[in-house]
């Protein structure tokens, strides 16, 4: 039941349908610095397909480098070894072009923008 639960949480966060792009979006704040993404998609995708195709950008559209690991249905795409910036926005931008191992494509383009959370500084 667990399983389920945390399914359909993962997958309702995902299939916020926008306006905008026919993409799913998704924003969220206060990110830490060493958050790990942990997507569950509802077939095995192929790591190669979302390395060539998947973009991490931040505020000033810089590419940023990242790593992904698959397990069963979910994909980990790990921080930067140095952790995100502070305050910084950044954007995951998953395209159709995104293939699962039998070589279905994504449904539909997924947009996850995230802000990390600020450093705090003792007073």
């Amino acid at each position: 039941m667990k399983k389920y639960v945390q399914l359909f949480i993962v997958m309702s966060v995902f299939f916020i349908y926008a306006a905008v792009a026919n993409a799913a979006q998704w924003t969220k704040m206060d990110v830490e610095p060493t958050y790990a993404w942990n997507i569950t998609f509802n077939s095995i995708m192929d790591e190669q397909s979302f390395l060539m195709h998947a973009t991490l950008r931040d505020s000033s559209q810089n590419v940023v480098p990242f790593t992904v690991k698959r397990n069963d249905r979910v994909l980990t795409i790990a921080a930067p070894k140095e952790g995100y910036i502070a305050g910084e926005r950044y954007t995951l931008v998953i395209p159709t072009a995104v293939t699962s191992v039998t070589g279905e494509p994504l449904a539909e383009e997924v947009v996850i923008t995230f802000v990390i959370k600020e450093a705090v500084t003792p007073v």
